[in-house]
């Protein structure tokens, strides 16, 4: 299904995706690598804390990309509502 987002919108959303995908991929990876220094990773709350906030950037850059490939942009006219769905 193709959603339709003001030029506002669609800008915010693509600059999101690249926030994550450029700097907070980064953030969790060096997460992941310091919390695996603290040894025994089935009992590391750091590690699996960090593990899940992975899952959590990628599932929302899987949903950003998905969103954004069939978006449309459209213009807002006057009188129009703000709200797009």
């Amino acid at each position: 299904m193709a959603r339709s987002f003001t030029p506002q919108t669609h800008e915010k959303l693509v600059k999101e995706l690249a926030e994550r995908e450029n700097v907070t991929r980064r953030e969790v990876a060096a997460q992941i690598r310091t919390a695996r220094e603290f040894g025994d990773l089935s009992e590391n709350a750091a590690y699996k804390d960090a593990r899940e906030a992975e899952q959590q950037n990628e599932s929302r850059i899987f949903y950003l990309k998905n969103i954004l490939k069939d978006a449309t942009v459209i213009k807002e006219t006057a009188g129009a509502s703000s709200r797009v769905v």
